[in-house]
């Protein structure tokens, strides 16, 4: 973990990109899910298409976010990772409460997706984090 944070705190932009790409082979996973396979889930299609949906919001703002700043600031990286802690608490809540009905795939397609998810979350935070602590140092810096 500490070797993919350091490599996204040289480049903290791409983490938008990283982002980008992995919402939108979510929401390529879901609508094939919702398509072909959904039976085997255990989930309604109008879920599937819903979380398909918000994965491809996601990863417009990420592409937007990569394409468009020069240089990542903090509340656009904070946003991401909270947006995508969102979506993996609304994942599990509809894990759970459609618990009866989900197959073993589905539970299994939706905790790697969770535990996936969650991790770039985590990545997203310690590099706002780290950005916070740099402007809060060089602030210091200044005062003194």
């Amino acid at each position: 973990m500490n070797k993919i944070l350091s490599y996204f705190l040289k480049t903290p932009k791409k983490i938008f990109l990283i982002d980008s790409l992995g919402a939108m082979m979510s929401s390529f996973g879901m609508f094939m899910i919702c398509n072909f396979f959904q039976s085997h889930i255990g989930l309604s299609g109008d879920i599937l298409f819903a979380l398909a949906l918000v994965g491809v919001m996601y990863s417009l703002y990420s592409m937007g976010c990569y394409l468009l700043l020069n240089s990542p600031s903090r509340p656009f990286i904070l946003a991401i990772a909270f947006a995508n802690g969102l979506y993996v608490i609304t994942i599990m809540s509809l894990t759970y409460t459609h618990f009866h009905s989900i197959t073993t795939l589905g539970l299994a397609y939706m905790v790697v997706e969770s535990s996936l998810i969650t991790l770039i979350a985590i990545v997203e935070y310690q590099i706002a984090l780290h950005m916070h602590r740099n402007l809060h140092n060089k602030s210091k810096q200044i005062h003194n």
